[in-house]
């Protein structure tokens, strides 16, 4: 009998031992699973610039990150249709892109269709492209860099994409928002009322309220709808 129950402690105490050792070799594992899967990706503005001094104005605080996390501290992406300039981000673009170096997006972005374009390593996402909108999106921002239209004066001036479309870069332009920078409304109409035809100004339509990108193209030239019917008027956009 005492063998026998020499014999069961025995085996409790060699089976405990595979246990643990099993748990112990699965953590160990595990381990050094997690080590090799490789953090997420983040865009770097060092690994395409040597030193900070190359890009940065002298007048630039500190900066010890490289990361755009760092960037993101103060250079806060805004939301669609804000219209404050963000002139960071719209410098950024036409910097890199008027270069023709750095054109693929996804030197600094993530994407796949149909889900929202991210900046490598900061939280948020803009929009949500299909393959289609996202060719037609980077079409536009290529564009935008040297043509003669308003989309080149805006970004030169400071004013992103995002600060005039509403509902991601694809999106319809609202009245509101162009009025926020060029507006009020009253004032427009004051400063395009002709001398000798009052009834004539383009901002006081009989049509009502029509949308400003009926005339203001920013991706094509300008357009007067008043022309279209009365092709006689003398109108002209300065």
């Amino acid at each position: 009998m005492k063998n026998a129950w020499q014999c069961l402690v025995w085996c409790i105490f060699v089976l405990s031992l595979v246990v643990l050792g099993g748990e112990n070799q699965l953590q160990a594992a595990n381990s050094k699973q997690r080590q090799q899967i490789k953090p997420a990706k983040r865009a770097s503005c060092i690994k395409c610039h040597d030193q900070w001094s190359d890009i940065l104005p002298n007048t630039h605080q500190l900066v010890q990150n490289a990361r755009f996390e760092a960037c993101m501290q103060c250079h806060a992406p805004q939301g669609w249709g804000m219209a404050p300039l963000n002139k960071f981000d719209a410098h950024l673009h036409l910097t890199h892109l008027s270069n023709k170096t750095s054109e693929n997006c996804f030197n600094c972005h993530q994407w796949k269709p149909g889900a929202g374009l991210t900046l490598l390593g900061v939280p948020g996402k803009y929009g949500a492209f299909t393959q289609e909108e996202f060719n037609a999106l980077r079409q536009i921002y290529l564009s935008a860099v040297d043509s003669r239209f308003l989309d080149n004066r805006h970004l030169t001036q400071g004013v992103s994409c995002s600060a005039c479309h509403a509902n991601g870069v694809i999106g319809q332009v609202r009245n509101s928002t162009c009025l926020s920078c060029h507006g009020p409304m009253e004032t427009l109409v004051e400063k395009t009322a002709p001398q000798q035809h009052p009834d004539r100004n383009p901002h006081k339509s009989h049509l009502g309220e029509i949308d400003c990108t009926v005339c203001h193209m920013q991706h094509g030239p300008q357009k007067i709808y008043c022309l279209e019917c009365h092709p006689k008027f003398d109108l002209h956009f300065k």
